[in-house]
C-alpha cells in the first residue's frame, strides 16, 4: 500500500513499483482512508509519506503498531527531515525512503519490505516463530537507524 497525499508521487511510485513480481500496489491519498482499508485488509507492506493533511504517516505508523500490526512501514520523507525518520524508526518503521524519490533507492527498500511482509503473514500463525519474527523487525529497525546516522554524519561533514 502507498499513502501520499500527493497524486504525482502516488503515480511515479506505481511507475517505479510496476515491476515488483507478483505485487499489487493499492493507493490511498491520506492516512484516513489508509486506515479504512487497513481495516479490511492485510498488505505485505505500507510505504508512506510522513506529513499529511488530518494525520501524519508517523501516527499512522502509531495506530497501526498500537493494533500490534508488524507489518513493515516504509517512511518516505523530505531531504533533511532526520528527526521525523529517527522517531519513525523508533516506533517500528521498516525503513525510510528520502525524497526526492527514485527508482534506485526506492525498489530495494519496498523489495525488502515486501519479502519481510510476506514471511511475518507466513509465520503469524504459528506461536512459535514469534520471537523469530521479533528478532527480525527489531534487527531490520537498527540497521535502518545505522544508515541513517551514517546519513547525518555525513551531511555534518560537508
Amino acid at each position: 500500500m502507498v499513502v501520499d497525499d500527493d497524486e504525482h508521487i502516488r503515480n511515479l511510485l506505481a511507475v517505479f513499483l510496476r515491476d515488483l513480481p507478483d505485487c499489487k500496489i493499492e493507493f490511498a491519498e491520506n492516512a484516513k482512508l489508509a486506515q479504512n482499508q487497513i481495516n479490511n485488509q492485510k498488505y505485505h507492506a505500507i510505504l508512506s509519506d510522513v506529513q499529511m493533511p488530518e494525520m501524519t504517516g508517523l501516527e499512522l505508523l502509531d495506530w497501526i503498531r498500537k493494533k500490534s500490526d508488524r507489518t513493515p512501514f516504509v517512511i518516505m520523507t523530505a531531504f533533511g527531515d532526520e528527526e521525523k525518520v529517527l522517531e519513525g524508526l523508533k516506533n517500528g518503521a521498516f525503513d525510510f525512503i528520502e525524497k526526492p524519490l527514485n527508482k534506485k533507492t526506492i525498489f530495494p527498500v519496498v523489495a525488502s519490505a515486501l519479502e519481510l511482509g510476506q514471511e511475518i503473514q507466513r509465520w503469524s500463525g504459528d506461536a512459535d516463530s514469534t520471537p523469530f519474527l521479533e528478532t527480525m523487525l527489531k534487527d531490520s529497525a537498527e540497521l535502518s537507524q545505522r544508515r541513517l546516522m551514517k546519513i547525518i554524519e555525513g551531511y555534518r561533514k560537508k
